[in-house]
Formats: C-alpha cells, sequence, structure tokens
C-alpha cells in the first residue's frame, strides 16, 4: 500500500524538520568538551535543573508508577495559579505530540475511501 497517497500535497512538500544539532557532535567536530558549550537553539537550560527542582525530585515516592494520563494535579494547580479552569489547559509531552494531535485535529486524510 502507498501510503504517501494519502498525505495532503501541502504537507508533502513542506522541508523536512531539521533537528537540532547534540552537543556532543559539536564538540567532536570543533575539538572541545560536550561541558564547554553552551547551545541555545533548542530552549536548553545550559545550568541544569534548579537545586529546587532536584530536591523535589528527591521527595518522590512514587516516580515509579505511570502518572495521571490527565494530569488532574498539575492542570488543577494551574487553574488556581492562572484563574482559568482546568479544563482550559492542555499538557503534552512537548510541541511536537501537541503539534502532532493538532495536525491529527484539523488535516483531513484523503483517499481512505478509495
Amino acid at each position: 500500500m502507498d501510503a504517501e497517497r494519502f498525505v495532503a500535497d501541502r504537507v508533502r512538500r513542506m522541508s523536512a524538520y531539521a533537528p537540532i544539532t547534540p552537543v556532543e557532535t559539536i564538540a567532536r567536530r570543533i575539538g572541545a568538551t560536550a561541558e564547554s558549550i553552551v547551545k541555545l537553539d533548542a530552549n536548553e537550560n545550559p545550568y541544569g535543573p534548579s537545586p529546587r527542582a532536584i530536591a523535589a525530585l528527591a521527595r518522590l515516592s512514587d516516580a515509579h508508577r505511570y502518572p495521571d494520563p490527565d494530569q488532574i494535579r498539575l492542570r488543577e494547580a494551574i487553574a488556581g495559579f492562572s484563574r482559568a479552569s482546568s479544563r482550559e489547559s492542555d499538557l503534552r509531552a512537548g510541541a511536537d505530540e501537541l503539534l502532532q494531535l493538532v495536525g491529527m485535529a484539523f488535516v483531513e486524510p484523503r483517499g481512505w475511501a478509495d
């Protein structure tokens, strides 16, 4: 089956996603250590997690369990902070997942009935 025939022409003409270059690759290329490189092109924090975040993670008692897929506690905390309804926020594993869901909602596949 040729799955490409189901892809919209406008999507097929798009440029391919160019992922960021890993810091290890840059280090090898320029003869430096990975620790000496600060990259700002992928929204990375050059300082690492804050000590408060590390301490909070250390206090987790259920890190070995799958999290709530609806993120109820986090959504309620955001709602309390923002004064918005907890149903008005959508939490995802990064922008790529959110963009995928938007595409699935609004890009109509073609040829399924052919």
